[in-house]
């Protein structure tokens, strides 16, 4: 049986923390999870459920602690969430996405390759899982052919261009040294405990405050939106298969411009509490506002027939109700 030793990096963040705790729901004692973490502002150790899950507080730029870590528990998988994701920080200081983005990846791909390497089987029932973005492929409109794995990528701001080159690395690493990874690229996440800085959780403080809700220009930009435990499910089932050396784009199933998002929460709010919500603000716009990301999920879809895995996406409407109904 092979055995899972698993570094969730960032897995004290929003997506980290879901795909911890759903392997720690699915396999129980199968999969041993570390979670290495910077503890940053948007980490928070009281999303990760299980209590057997061992935290590691440490900066993937660490060479020699990283390194330490992997050696210390084993590490089989590694799962590289760790990131610094909100683009409009990139737009004021882009230091810190390049530091961890760009540098801390080199670093995890580096320490990996350098730890496995060493092992009697060498890479044999090993795997490192990039966590990419489709924002790399910079905007897309519906209207367009979606952008593929092997779409050209054109990044419009810091974040975006910190993660293509990230992206860039681990493909250099896989050529250069057969590291086995994956790149995923996923449309924009939801789910509960998401940092507050993000689109949906500062809608919902809006309401609760009775402030009015921030929307940039005319709210016109469109966003597809994919479920945290939906992406774990499907970030889990290409950790434990085969598969490596590969990019898979990560649709959601799901289409709305800020502006439609805004509405539809506004109006679950009135229909769950028969009140009246905050009001629409719009403000100006941010700078270079990629207005679309439209990927094709095609290969995923293939990929899944394989296995003849039928996934199920949770639509978001049912996640505003029941986070409304918890307020």
């Amino acid at each position: 049986m092979l055995q899972y030793n698993i570094c969730v990096t960032g897995g004290a963040g929003f997506i980290g923390s879901h795909f911890v705790n759903f392997v720690h729901k699915k396999m129980g004692e199968k999969a041993k999870i570390i979670v290495y973490d910077k503890l940053t502002y948007a980490a928070d150790l009281s999303r990760i459920k299980g209590s057997d899950v061992i935290v590691v507080e440490g900066d993937i730029c660490n060479t020699s602690h990283f390194l330490e870590t992997l050696r210390r528990y084993s590490i089989t998988h590694i799962v590289n969430f760790a990131a610094e994701s909100h683009v409009d920080r990139s737009l004021t200081d882009d230091m810190p996405f390049i530091q961890t983005n760009i540098l801390g990846t080199a670093n995890a791909i580096e320490c990996a390759t350098r730890f496995w390497s060493d092992a009697s089987e060498g890479f044999r029932g090993k795997k490192l899982i990039h966590i990419s973005t489709d924002e790399v492929y910079g905007s897309v409109l519906l209207e367009q052919l979606p952008a593929t794995e092997q779409s050209v990528l054109n990044p419009s701001n810091p974040y975006a261009a910190t993660k293509a080159a990230a992206d860039q690395l681990v493909i250099g690493k896989m050529r250069s040294d057969g590291l086995p990874a994956l790149i995923l690229r996923s449309s924009n996440v939801f789910g509960k405990d998401q940092n507050p800085e993000k689109f949906i959780p500062k809608t919902f403080q809006a309401i609760k405050e009775n402030k009015p809700i921030t929307v940039y220009g005319k709210g016109e930009q469109m966003r597809r939106w994919l479920d945290a435990t939906t992406y774990s499910e499907i970030i889990w089932l290409l950790l434990s298969s085969p598969v490596v050396g590969e990019i898979f784009n990560i649709p959601g199933k799901e289409d709305f411009t800020n502006l439609e998002l805004v509405q539809l929460i506004r109006a679950i709010y009135k229909e769950e509490t028969k009140r009246e919500s905050s009001e629409i603000q719009f403000t100006i716009d941010r700078k270079n506002h990629d207005f679309c990301y439209h990927i094709s999920g095609e290969k995923l879809e293939r990929w899944l027939v394989t296995l003849d895995k039928n996934i199920e996406y949770r639509k978001i409407s049912d996640f505003i109700a029941s986070e409304i109904k918890k307020s």
